[in-house]
Parts: C-alpha cells; structure tokens; sequence
C-alpha cells in the first residue's frame, strides 16, 4: 500500500505535465494558424504610376521577394502591381524611374515598420504621377477628393554606369 501511495502523486504530477505539453501545443498551432491566415485577411497593396513626362519613362521596381523586370511606361499610360504585405510590416518596394538623363529611385512602398516611409503607404494603395519637374503622390482616398497630388521628389541627374562602360575612350 505504501507504493501505491508514493506512485499516485508522481501520476498525478505526470497527467499535470502531460496536460500542460497539450495546451502548449494547442496554443502553439492556434498561433500558426492566426499568423499563416492574417497574411491572406490583409488588403492587397497597390502601386500605380503614371507618366506624365510626355516621353517614354524607364521604371524597374522590385522588393526582396519579387523583382518586376524594367518596363517602358508611354506617354499618358500607367504601370500598376498589387502585392500582400507581410504581417511583419517589412514589406518594401522600390523603383528607379529614367527619363532621358533624368533618373531617381526610392522606395514606391513600405510596410509599418518603417518610420520614414511614403504617406500612402499607411492606406494601402500608392498613386505616382511622374512628371518633368519630379514626382507626385497621392492615395486613393485623395483621387477620389478633391486634393490630389502632392509633390514628392525630384528628378535627380547623373551619369550611367553603362554610358561610362560604353562610351569611348578620351582622346589622348
């Protein structure tokens, strides 16, 4: 009888951490499930552009996930991608814009955890006109109001790395 009075604690302490193991790993797959949906509840992002420069625009905008190739945006005509932030809010999307000898790059999108990022960025959808005297941004909320577009930056020139490459060499 003795032993099987000495044996009931250690059951019942067992059965205790065998009950604990399970909540643990019931709180752990709830977990993994809120953060594996919360990317798929998220809004989309959205970034347009839009060439007002009156000449063919170069723009080549990428993240660390996803990299969308150089395109030519028309005259009058837009470029627009849609993505799903990450619930982290490290999302970042850049771009670098050529016109000409005019060229700029900056980030088109960030996700929350950027303190600087653009102020489209915090609803979601990004609006860029970009013009001859620089780039303007707006959110969707300001297209459809009656304030629209906010100057952002300039254009910015210098020299091609490829220009320099391609180029012959001074005369002697």
């Amino acid at each position: 009888m003795a032993a099987a009075g000495h044996l009931f604690p250690y059951a019942q302490k067992k059965r205790i951490l065998n009950l604990d193991r399970t909540r643990l790993w019931y709180a752990l797959v709830v977990t993994i499930f809120i953060l594996g949906t919360a990317g798929q509840v998220t809004s989309e992002a959205v970034v347009d552009i839009i060439n007002y420069c009156g000449e063919p625009i170069s723009v080549h905008c990428k993240s660390h996930d996803s990299d969308l190739g150089r395109i030519m945006i028309d005259i009058s005509e837009d470029f627009m991608f849609k993505f799903t932030a990450n619930i982290f809010g490290t999302t970042l999307f850049w771009c670098s814009f050529e016109w000409g000898i005019e060229t700029q790059y900056f980030p088109v999108w960030e996700g929350s955890n950027y303190a600087d990022r653009p102020p489209c960025s915090q609803t979601g959808t990004c609006l860029y006109k970009v013009a001859p005297d620089g780039f303007y941004c707006a959110t969707a909320q300001q297209a459809q109001g009656n304030s629209f577009w906010t100057f952002y930056k300039k254009w910015s020139t210098y020299v091609h790395v490829e220009q320099i490459w391609n180029s012959p060499p001074p005369p002697i």
